[in-house]
This record gives C-alpha cells, sequence and structure tokens, in this order.
C-alpha cells in the first residue's frame, strides 16, 4: 500500500516538472531565448504574457515583422476586428486541441486557460498598443477574438 502511493506521489511530482518545463528560457531578453519555441503557455499571468510581447515587438513594428513571427514561426490564428477611425485590431491565439474553456480551478493550479494577445495597428499598419489576456471557463473575456483572417488581410 505505501509503494503504491509513493510511486503515486512520484509520478504525479514527475508530470508536474515536465509539465511546466521550468528550465525552458520564456524571457525575451535572455540570449538563449529561441523564438521558435515562444508558447503563450508558458506565461502564467497575464502580466507575464504582456511584458514577454512588448519585449519582442516594440511599438511602431509593422504588421509583417508580427505576423512573420508570431504567424509563420509560432503557427497562431489571428483574427480581425475594426476599430475606432483607421485603427484595427489583431487577436493572435493558440487554436485549443478540445475548443473547450478550462475552468477556473485548472486555470490556477495548471496554468491552463485561453491566451491571446491584441495587437493594435494604425493605418500604416504599425503597431501602437498589445493587450493580454488569459481566459478561463469563469472569466469574461476583455476583447473580441474578431473575424478569421489570413496573414496580412483584413476583411
Amino acid at each position: 500500500m505505501k509503494n503504491n502511493i509513493l510511486s503515486s506521489l512520484l509520478l504525479v511530482c514527475v508530470l508536474m516538472i515536465t509539465a511546466c518545463n521550468p528550465f525552458k528560457v520564456t524571457d525575451p531578453g535572455d540570449p538563449k531565448f529561441d523564438i521558435e519555441k515562444l508558447k503563450f503557455e508558458d506565461y502564467r499571468t497575464e502580466k507575464q504574457l504582456h511584458e514577454a510581447l512588448i519585449a519582442l515587438f516594440p511599438m511602431g513594428v509593422k504588421r509583417d515583422v508580427v505576423e512573420g513571427v508570431l504567424i509563420d514561426r509560432v503557427g497562431l490564428l489571428s483574427g480581425y476586428t475594426k476599430g475606432k477611425e483607421e485603427n484595427y485590431y489583431i487577436t493572435y491565439y493558440v487554436q485549443n486541441e478540445s475548443n473547450e474553456l478550462h475552468s477556473y480551478g485548472a486555470y490556477r493550479l495548471l496554468g491552463r486557460g485561453w491566451r491571446m494577445g491584441q495587437f493594435e495597428y494604425n493605418s500604416q499598419s504599425l503597431l501602437i498598443k498589445i493587450r493580454a489576456q488569459i481566459f478561463h471557463g469563469k472569466s469574461n473575456p476583455r476583447f473580441f477574438t474578431g473575424s478569421p483572417v489570413e496573414k496580412g488581410k483584413k476583411l
């Protein structure tokens, strides 16, 4: 009986360590950071995700540079939303494998949730603002993902 409990606890510990990958470099300022391995899921809080996106994409960068990373290299999906005046928003997000929203408990304990980055561009397609959100079953979305849109297109 004790061996079964001990084995179960060991298995849970191994699964938790491999799931959170504590050795992966997630700071874009670190020379060992690999943009090819960027995953929104690596950031447990909205603040961490927002800070990483701001570090990767300075204000004024062109949309095609952002999408060259987030769509072409990382494989995110995007949605378009018309903004005020000539501005518009592109929301980049990961397609959830099961399309289900995780519960607040799963979000708090396991860091699960649907992560999104909303980028606001001006009429020249230059980045002017970034927002990040981790959405889970008990939270309200603060921004709409928009209508699906191909890289570089508007509706």
